[in-house]
């Protein structure tokens, strides 16, 4: 079994318990979440936004980039994927 599939019975509970942690991950990976707005059926603000665009592609962009830089990580792409955990 991986490491993602013990935490949790359904992965939205498992984005709920951990969102947080997602999200300091992501800031340390120097992606900007710094905004927060409220969107439809929220009760608060507590979507994260960034600062320096869409939130997708600034995520997407700051891990591209990162992977780029390094020669530890390597991207296949084209790849059947038959099984996650």
């Amino acid at each position: 079994m991986c490491a993602l599939c013990h935490y949790t019975t359904t992965p939205t509970l498992r984005l709920q318990a951990d969102s947080r942690d997602a999200v300091g991950w992501l800031e340390g990976q120097g992606i900007d979440l710094s905004g927060l707005v409220q969107l439809g059926g929220h009760s608060r603000k507590r979507t994260h936004t960034s600062a320096r665009g869409p939130v997708g592609f600034s995520i997407m962009k700051a891990l591209l980039d990162k992977q780029a830089a390094s020669e530890r990580i390597e991207v296949i792409a084209s790849a059947n994927v038959r099984a996650v955990c």
